[in-house]
């Protein structure tokens, strides 16, 4: 790893490997058979930015090479929807005109919190492979035990999983978009692990986001709508919506 930010992506990297293995037990660490259908593994480094540009965070995602899975061995069904923008649109509206009080939530290393219910070995992370310094030549991979980065399938366990724990809570999923969820007081518009949570006051909303924490979800509430998947949303005294994404211009 070089460049002027190598220092930080490290730092990143083995922050995910602690919060993967040690927090969330995502994999054993097995010895390789020749019988193993073995997938690679790869890093994803990214610099994430607020709406204006400026620097959030250094992120390292350790991924499965999903490209080199099997069908019928490694997985099954892949499909996950995503919320459609008329969605959040149409929200926007609902909020200003009930006078909704509205929040913003991200679930961390979102899809590892699904179990695996399928069989899939990959290859141990670059740069920090373990050896038995007692026998240099056997093979150790990982048996996973989550849904990983990476996986086809893993966006499709982790929504129905996320689901399941809203619908446990009497939100329900509507019938018009499958991200959108309606509970009595509340209502919940998921894009993958980024939440947008409506409700008549703030109360409602942390109750909520209490149970989902509750539930085990890394669920950390970010303020209001604005900056929703990078974009910045502002509402003037009159009602309106404004919707940028300065970030972009170069």
């Amino acid at each position: 790893m070089s460049g002027e930010n190598a220092a930080n992506y490290y730092n990143a990297a083995i922050e995910e490997l602690i919060t993967l293995q040690e927090k969330l037990h995502c994999w054993e660490l097995i010895r390789y058979k020749s019988t193993m259908n073995v997938l690679p593994s790869t890093w994803a480094f990214k610099c994430k930015r607020y709406p204006d540009g400026r620097i959030k965070k250094f992120k390292a995602r350790f991924c499965a090479r999903g490209d080199r899975q099997k069908e019928g061995i490694d997985y099954f069904e892949t499909w996950s929807p995503v919320v459609q923008w008329q969605t959040v649109r149409l929200m926007m509206i609902f909020s200003s005109i009930l006078g909704l009080k509205s929040a913003q939530a991200n679930i961390t290393a979102a899809f590892v919190h699904a179990d695996l219910p399928e069989t899939v070995y990959i290859n141990q992370p670059k740069g920090f492979e373990y050896t038995d310094p007692n026998n240099l030549d056997t093979k150790y991979v990982l048996k996973l035990n989550k849904a990983l980065y990476g996986l086809k399938q893993a966006p499709r366990h982790f929504f129905n999983h996320l689901k399941d724990r809203l619908e446990k809570h009497n939100v329900r999923q509507s019938t018009c978009d499958p991200c959108l969820f309606i509970g009595d007081s509340i209502i919940v518009v998921m894009y993958v692990n980024d939440l947008l949570l409506y409700a008549k006051d703030d109360k409602t909303i942390n109750k909520l986001i209490k149970h989902l924490h509750d539930d085990g979800f890394w669920i950390q509430k970010e303020g209001s709508a604005e900056g929703f998947l990078g974009v910045d949303i502002q509402q003037s005294d009159d009602g309106t919506f404004t919707i940028t994404q300065t970030g972009l211009i170069s």
